[in-house]
């Protein structure tokens, strides 16, 4: 078990995070399509310039709207991360890690996921999508997995000094 400190400071970052993905799915369409749009375009300009590719500002806006779909997307998988990495944190302040537990993390993340397309359903021009729950659960899949990855590699080095 942690320390009081240790629960507290991942319950908050846990829960300002939630917040967060709360507020990112609170936007209306056309606010979200901004936001993806104009990191598509720094995307591409970013390319643009480290291969010195010499496109027009005309054709990096082309080059970005044929990556928005997959910014979105990617966005989708690394919020979620995001959320299985603290989810994960913060039950370790109670319970030893194990398979059930990493599943029980799972199950309350994929939940959240599936609310907050729900919660989509209720915002201008936006939709909530089964394909999204999917995609947000494998990044939930990959949080919890760098973490458990994370905690391995902690416990290694903490045995090599328990040797010493």
């Amino acid at each position: 078990m942690k320390t009081l400190w240790y629960r507290l400071l991942t319950g908050v970052l846990l829960l300002v995070w939630l917040v967060v993905i709360f507020r990112f799915s609170a936007q209306p369409a056309t606010e979200s399509g901004a936001v993806s749009g104009s990191v598509s375009f720094h995307v591409v300009s970013a390319f643009n310039e480290l291969f010195h590719m010499d496109r027009t500002e005309e054709e990096l806006f082309v080059y970005a709207e044929e990556i928005e779909y997959t910014v979105r997307k990617l966005a989708h998988v690394t919020e979620y991360a995001v959320l299985g990495m603290l989810s994960s944190a913060c039950i370790l302040g109670y319970k030893k890690w194990s398979g059930r537990v990493a599943a029980g993390v799972f199950l309350f993340a994929a939940c959240y996921a599936a609310t907050d397309e729900i919660h989509q359903l209720y915002v201008p021009g936006r939709e909530g999508s089964p394909v999204d729950v999917c995609i947000d659960s494998l990044g939930i899949l990959l949080g919890i997995g760098f973490f458990y990855l994370v905690l391995k590699f902690a416990e290694s080095i903490a045995k090599k000094r328990a040797i010493k």
